[in-house]
């Protein structure tokens, strides 16, 4: 533990900077200040043991502690001093801090703004969809069903486009006034003011932004309506209607634009032109989760999708435990267990598929296991990484995080969940997890 001299701005459990929202100093009994995230996550059982000098305290709540607003102020402070002592030096020797958070800003309304472009081309584009959707209804009696359900869904995809461009433009005039406030800022006060504004503000702009990412476009909503659309046109021409399943086909990459996602899906009407897309080095797998007992499935298996790293090995011997091609499999393994449970950093494990009890769990390809830049991710909730790094005898193990961890990294990580992540959460709140078990895992191939 830190000296309580040391780095006073910074709680001494999390080692993170006090702020205004979840992190609050507050102070205990015994004098001792901690943030009051770290406060809630050590009460056990109504009682909470110092962490510097183990007092015990009783406590339901966090809120039961004052907030020290000595050390906020103290911490207001040190800011202006930081910031009085930038404005000292140079400006040969780089931006000031005011200048650097004033270009990220500027870089975050450029991110903004054509994002917000993105959301009018696609809202063109499914206003031309519904335009033919409603052709087509006039056209043909028979499959009116279908395609009145295609276009509810796609203005229901409408309907949420409306409302997050609507956030981007509130989100757009808060970046525009903080930058009027860099502007005007004409003291060490409001200059702190300003950072403390633009801090709170770019971090609601970035979320945001990885919202709509995510999103944008719905494939189901997409493929349903191509799908539609393609079998009442080779009605109307005197082909065959052929069913298809849209539950199956593989999600665009979520790093792409939402047009360039827009444009993978849209123009896939078959098995052939799917295929022909499909970057084999990708590769989308799931493993079905449900929670068996004497024997018997109890409840009903629910998929996890998960994206896998390309050309990396940990994903290649994920994928080969997901098809069992090799022989070996995943299937019918438990999830081991729960670990940092009701934390930032909580995890579900499992992948033990030779002995199910967390001691085996071997790599079925040992190639070029070294430490890549591949391996390493920012911290977020649905990030598959090998429990046990590159431990051969174990390697096959993984992990599965349930949060968001800002400001931290994963390393050996291979994958994500793009699908499922309420599933995983579930098994996490599971009271007897060892029950969990795979009833199914497998690639998602294009039908």
């Amino acid at each position: 533990m830190q000296d309580e001299s040391d780095n006073p701005e910074e709680c001494k459990v999390c080692i993170s900077h006090y702020d205004k929202a979840k992190r609050r100093p507050r102070t205990l009994p015994c004098g001792h200040t901690f943030c009051s995230f770290c406060i809630s996550g050590m009460i056990k059982e109504a009682m909470l043991a110092c962490p510097t000098c183990r007092v015990q305290h009783q406590a339901t709540s966090a809120t039961q502690f004052p907030i020290s607003y000595d050390m906020e102020a103290i911490i207001r402070k040190l800011k202006i001093l930081q910031i009085t002592s930038v404005a000292a030096v140079k400006q040969s020797e780089g931006f000031t801090q005011l200048q650097e958070r004033e270009h990220n800003v500027k870089l975050l309304t450029s991110s903004l703004r054509e994002t917000m472009s993105q959301l009018d081309q696609y809202e063109a584009q499914l206003e031309s969809w519904k335009r033919e959707h409603d052709d087509i209804i006039e056209r043909l009696q028979d499959l009116e069903k279908k395609n009145r359900s295609a276009l509810k869904q796609l203005d229901d995809e409408r309907s949420i486009l409306l409302y997050q461009r609507q956030r981007g433009e509130d989100n757009l005039k808060r970046l525009e006034k903080i930058q009027g406030c860099f502007t005007t800022a004409a003291s060490p006060l409001e200059t702190v003011s300003a950072l403390d504004e633009s801090e709170t503000t770019c971090n609601d702009v970035e979320d945001w932004l990885q919202h709509c990412r995510a999103i944008f476009p719905d494939p189901t909503t997409l493929h349903t309506s191509l799908q539609v659309r393609d079998a009442t046109r080779r009605v109307l021409d005197g082909a065959v209607v052929r069913e298809e399943d849209s539950s199956q086909q593989e999600p665009p990459d979520p790093s792409s634009t939402i047009m360039e996602k827009v444009d993978r899906i849209a123009p896939v009407l078959s098995h052939d032109a799917l295929m022909a897309s499909l970057d084999p080095s990708c590769t989308l797998v799931f493993l079905e989760l449900g929670w068996a007992g004497a024997g018997e499935v109890v409840g009903r298996g629910r998929r996890v999708y998960i994206r896998l790293s390309p050309h990396t090995e940990l994903a290649q011997n994920f994928r080969l435990l997901c098809t069992g091609e090799k022989g070996k499999s995943y299937l019918h393994s438990r999830i081991l267990g729960v670990w940092n449970k009701g934390t930032e950093f909580e995890v579900i494990g499992g992948g033990d598929y030779e002995r199910d009890d967390g001691q085996g769990g071997t790599l079925l390809t040992t190639g070029e296991l070294r430490p890549r830049p591949e391996y390493q991710r920012v911290a977020t909730a649905g990030t598959v990484r090998a429990m046990h790094g590159v431990a051969v005898a174990r390697g096959a193990q993984f992990s599965i995080s349930t949060r968001d961890c800002p400001n931290r990294e994963w390393h050996w990580a291979f994958g994500r969940v793009e699908g499922g992540l309420e599933v995983v959460r579930a098994v996490a709140g599971y009271k007897r997890i060892r029950e969990v078990k795979v009833l199914d895992c497998g690639v998602v191939l294009p039908v």
